[in-house]
């Protein structure tokens, strides 16, 4: 995206994007920087911090894209879109294991329902988030993430169906997360971003 945004700089939407994302697209590759060098030197609790700055950034980025979408404008929605919802869920898995690390309790919920509360609660702030995005992709990355999960929990080499409240919560999620991103579509007239209303 980045690259076409350089190449077709004459191009009158891609000279409005530049100017009004510019900013947040710098802010958000140091958040990105700061996390990959925290994260790396197992600075958990830390890059906590980097990753939701990160995820913000990107979340605002994406509304300045919603305000100047033109009709048939598909490649800088559709790839910010994926990044941040990928984000959003690397967001969730950072905090995860940061609690693990700081030897968080849980509340003292077993591990199984602590993690059907997150994935449910993490579906709905996706939701939440799509709804003030409008970004048909944004949800599907974390979508394809749930199913990644259900798989790994039925794999030889993950946990061998040990954990059947998890798997069918990750199956539902996986399920309304597609459900929420096709009704958005619909909202959009089947576009990625709804055109802005000038």
């Amino acid at each position: 995206a980045v690259i076409v945004m350089i190449v077709k700089k004459a191009d009158t939407y891609y000279q409005k994007a530049v100017d009004e994302i510019s900013l947040l697209f710098r802010l958000s590759s140091l958040f990105n920087i700061a996390w990959i060098v925290t994260f790396s030197y197992v600075l958990v609790e830390i890059s906590v911090l980097f990753i939701v700055a990160f995820v913000i950034t990107l979340a605002m980025l994406n509304q300045k894209l919603r305000a100047i979408h033109e009709s048939k404008r598909w490649l800088l929605p559709a790839a910010f879109g994926m990044y941040t919802g990928w984000l959003t869920i690397a967001t969730v898995v950072n905090i995860a294991a940061a609690l693990v690390k700081i030897g968080w309790n849980r509340f003292g919920l077993s591990e199984e329902l602590w993690a059907v509360i997150i994935l449910a609660v993490s579906a709905v702030l996706v939701i939440l988030i799509l709804l003030r995005l409008e970004n048909v992709i944004y949800p599907l990355p974390v979508a394809w993430a749930y199913f990644g999960i259900y798989q790994f929990l039925n794999a030889p080499e993950g946990f061998k169906g040990q954990y059947n409240l998890v798997e069918v919560t990750a199956l539902i999620g996986m399920v309304v997360l597609i459900g929420a991103a096709a009704i958005q579509l619909y909202r959009n007239r089947f576009r990625i971003l709804p055109v802005a209303q000038n």
